[in-house]
C-alpha cells in the first residue's frame, strides 16, 4: 500500500486547480492564515461529521462517510 508521505489530499489537488502558488504555499510551505470565511467554514465543515445530525435540504445527495476513501487505492 502506500505511506501517508505518499498520499496527496484531495484539498491540495483543489488547491492547485484554482491556484498552484496558493497550493505551494499552504502544502509545502505550510503558510496558511485564517480569516472570517475559513473559520466559519470549519465551523459549518464539522457538522458535516457528526453522526447526529442528518442534512435536512431536499435534494442533497449525502456522499462518502467521514475517513471513506474516494477510490480504493491499488499497489
Amino acid at each position: 500500500m502506500y505511506t501517508d508521505d505518499e498520499l496527496l489530499p484531495v484539498s491540495a489537488l483543489a488547491h492547485f486547480v484554482f491556484c498552484p502558488r496558493r497550493a505551494a504555499l499552504i502544502h509545502i510551505e505550510g503558510l496558511w492564515a485564517e480569516n472570517r470565511f475559513t473559520a466559519e467554514g470549519v465551523r459549518l465543515h464539522q457538522r458535516a461529521h457528526d453522526p447526529r445530525r442528518g442534512e435536512s435540504r431536499p435534494g442533497v445527495r449525502i456522499g462518502p462517510r467521514a475517513g471513506d476513501p474516494l477510490v480504493p487505492l491499488r499497489a
